[in-house]
């Protein structure tokens, strides 16, 4: 259940494995703050949010930021609604609906309905988790056939060369030209987008090494172009980002980034991208993983 604090600008929850701070509102919107119970870990960035939707896309230009929009929040017994209405930077009915799926998993669903035709239309989700924790992306052997394939759990490796990038985890050639195409022109960003493996499935995970669990982003492949990870964020001193100083505006965030949509938008008609976020015990062979995978896909 989502409980409101007195102005309604944060919303605590709790399962038997998760407690937390919903944000509904303003740059940090989302899941403020994560707690994995058994544990005690923190598993969100302390200065940011999990499943924060941040720029709005379409072909060749960046439209609006999400978190800038106007809003109206409603909420249920185990659900919080945001509504954006359609505004002139952003002519669409949006809804974010955050919902706690499982103990173990929270559920974000957006929902559009367009006013206008967008081509490409493409939004960002923003995924920033505590330091401690290591990225890890479920990638195909081959970039060139990915059928009869046996996955990857790939860790990205800083590399110098690598310096002020992002790799991208596309879902195959077409979506792998979607942040080529000048819709990051308007948008301050230190970052030159180089393409890396074809996600095998859309899945993301962030591991905490002691107490061997992940957090796990997982969406389904029709409504996700592609993963991101930022070069530099996580244990690197190459970059900016790899600041050790937390007053520093390029400080280390550790996030992952996940595009979903990805497709054009037309006139009237509704469409919804679905991601889950699961805390997940981990085993050498990340078997766990594929079966809330699985289990996601199954809903």
């Amino acid at each position: 259940m989502f409980s409101p604090n007195p102005d309604q600008t944060h919303f605590t929850f709790e399962t038997d494995l998760l407690c937390g701070i919903l944000q509904p509102t303003g740059h940090h919107q989302g899941i403020r703050n994560l707690i994995h119970k058994p544990t005690g870990i923190p598993l969100t960035h302390p200065d940011f949010s999990l499943l924060n939707l941040y720029l709005l896309f379409t072909k060749g230009q960046c439209i609006a930021s999400a978190r800038t929009l106007p809003q109206t929040i409603t909420t249920g017994s185990n659900h919080l609604h945001i509504d954006c209405p359609p505004s002139k930077q952003h002519n669409a009915n949006l809804r974010l609906t955050y919902h706690l799926a499982s103990p173990n998993a929270i559920d974000l669903y957006i929902h559009m309905k367009s006013q206008n035709d967008y081509l490409a239309y493409e939004a960002l989700l923003a995924n920033y988790f505590d330091l401690a924790l290591k990225p890890q992306f479920c990638v195909s052997e081959s970039n060139f056939d990915k059928s009869h394939q046996a996955i990857q759990w790939y860790t990205p490796i800083v590399q110098h060369q690598h310096k002020d990038n992002a790799l991208i985890f596309p879902r195959n050639a077409q979506t792998a030209q979607l942040h080529r195409d000048g819709r990051w022109s308007n948008v301050k960003s230190i970052y030159q987008w180089k393409t890396h493996h074809y996600y095998a499935h859309p899945i993301a995970v962030q591991i905490h090494p002691e107490h061997n669990i992940a957090v796990a982003l997982m969406t389904h492949p029709e409504t996700c172009p592609s993963f991101s990870w930022t070069i530099g964020i996580a244990d690197m001193h190459h970059s900016s980002y790899g600041s050790d100083h937390l007053d520093d505006p390029q400080k280390a965030r550790n996030p992952i980034y996940t595009s979903l949509f990805g497709h054009d938008l037309h006139t009237s008609k509704q469409y919804t991208a679905h991601i889950r976020l699961a805390v997940i015990p981990t085993d050498p062979q990340m078997s766990n993983i594929q079966t809330a995978y699985d289990t996601f896909l199954s809903a």
